[in-house]
């Protein structure tokens, strides 16, 4: 598993609304397509989005990653 920092976006621009009011939260990006297959898809030109007709997690890998750094992150939240 690696991390990374990735650029800002708006979505969610809401949430942040949260942390202004003192509410601990975490909000996280998490990539859902095996790094091979990312890559195949990128070559091909297509199109690398959740609203895309073709686009479809890998399951395992994005079901651990996500409990074991939601875990992580909601530890170190509540020390």
């Amino acid at each position: 598993m690696r991390v990374g920092e990735a650029d800002q976006v708006t979505g969610g621009e809401e949430f942040s609304q949260y942390g202004i009011a003192g509410v601990p939260c975490i909000m996280y990006r998490i990539g859902t397509i095996e790094a091979g297959r990312f890559g195949a898809m990128q070559r091909r030109g297509q199109t690398i989005s959740l609203n895309a007709p073709d686009y479809y997690p890998d399951i395992d890998m994005t079901m651990l990653t996500a409990i074991l750094t939601m875990a992580a992150g909601t530890l170190e939240i509540l020390r």
